[in-house]
């Protein structure tokens, strides 16, 4: 069989590819070669591994996960399996790590943001914005937590303030405006002193929480909540309630909260009855919320009251059920405690249970105090309350105030 002839232009089309083939596999080689050398060389040991973005978890805690050795080459670390160990810590929602050439790896954490304690039955558990449980304390810890959250009202300070002359009291006028105190130094700083002393206490439980010390892992500045038990509550799973409602109404007043900047203010949420809510301010100010509608402009116009006509040193009750606010003194002289859950806390945790008394006095005051804001019902919107009355703050005049502003 006789070969077909060959052009002369496809015998150099042949040749040419040929040629250019060979330059590339240099190439190839070249790279082959260079990382090759690179592995060896001691400038791209890693030197220093260091975490961006992290405040609640540790930097330890962090580098534990990431398994990540100082000396080893930079090309060599698996920098995939890094992330993925790291985002494993339950407080962590997303890690990145990138090399920083020629000897640094830099460590990105995105945490999760505490919302809430939360009963488990047994003790609490610490959720995120994202309802992931990113924290089970122990038994002292718990205990630790229910004493600094749960609240305790000391009315001393009311007292320091009725004992004041009745031309030196405080007026809030039903505008916000405040007449003028007429009272010396010398008495302003006494009824300053007798209102610290009163709150010494609650500040003494709050800074040992705070503190964490050596007793157990820090306390989270978010509220202790009750009217809601988790089931199976483990870190890094989703939490999870048989009472799906009120859970639900949980995470949605803590965003409300959270907006109004005072999440980090309030200490305990009380939901166990959904069209009752109750919350704490600074373990002084008790706010009756009522149902929870709305929930993002209320928490934004009780933020105001508070900032605006509260005094940082009153401990007060603050009815909010209605469209308006309503301030009432605590001028019995007694305690109020949340007897049923402080009593339930006390239990597990092994303390002192003489606190029969207290509860009986905390029933009649509470009985006491429904009955003082069914009378603040019948007082009129311009009501000073100088003399522990009702006062009320209407959200339409705050509006309007801060238009004209």
């Amino acid at each position: 069989m006789s070969k077909e002839p060959v052009s002369r232009g496809e015998r150099r089309k042949k040749r040419g590819g040929g040629s250019v083939r060979i330059p590339v596999l240099l190439c190839i080689l070249a790279v082959v070669v260079a990382a090759a050398f690179a592995l060896t060389l001691p400038v791209f040991n890693v030197t220093e591994v260091y975490c961006e973005g992290n405040s609640a978890v540790k930097y330890e805690d962090i580098m534990n996960a990431a398994r990540i050795d100082t000396g080893k080459n930079i090309f060599l670390e698996n920098l995939g399996g890094a992330e993925r160990r790291i985002e494993a810590i339950p407080r962590v929602k997303s890690a990145e790590l990138k090399r920083i050439f020629p000897n640094r790896i830099c460590i990105t954490v995105v945490e999760r943001e505490a919302y809430a304690y939360i009963s488990t039955g047994g003790g609490y558990a610490l959720v995120a914005d994202d309802g992931s449980v990113i924290e089970i304390p122990d038994g002292d810890t718990s205990a630790r937590i229910s004493q600094a959250k749960i609240p305790v009202f000391d009315s001393d300070d009311t007292n320091a303030e009725e004992d004041k002359p009745s031309s030196a009291k405080e007026n809030k006028n039903s505008d916000g405006s405040e007449s003028e105190d007429t009272e010396s130094d010398e008495d302003k700083e006494n009824s300053d002193n007798a209102a610290e002393s009163g709150e010494g206490e609650t500040k003494a439980a709050e800074t040992e929480a705070a503190d964490g010390g050596e007793q157990g892992s820090e306390i989270e500045n978010v509220p202790l909540t009750v009217g809601v038990e988790l089931k199976d509550a483990a870190e890094g799973k989703k939490a999870e309630a048989d009472n799906a409602d009120g859970l639900s109404k949980i995470f949605e007043l803590c965003r409300g909260l959270k907006g109004a900047d005072l999440l980090n203010r309030t200490t305990y949420i009380n939901i166990e009855n959904i069209e009752d809510i109750r919350l704490v301010i600074e373990n002084r100010l008790e706010v009756l919320l009522g149902k929870a509608d709305n929930i993002d402009y209320r928490c934004k116009f009780l933020a105001e009251v508070i900032n605006t006509k509260i005094s940082a040193s009153e401990s007060v009750i603050l009815d909010y059920r209605g469209d308006d606010i309503y301030a009432e003194n605590r001028d019995d002289g007694k305690a109020r405690v949340d007897a049923s859950v402080r009593k339930k806390a006390e239990s597990k945790s092994n303390a002192d249970k003489s606190s029969g008394s207290t509860n009986t006095e905390s029933g009649q005051d509470r009985e006491n105090a429904g009955t003082a804001d069914s009378d603040s019902d019948s007082e009129s919107d311009t009501g000073s309350g100088t003399d522990g009355s009702a006062k009320r703050t209407n959200s339409t005049d705050l509006s309007e105030d801060e238009e004209e502003e």
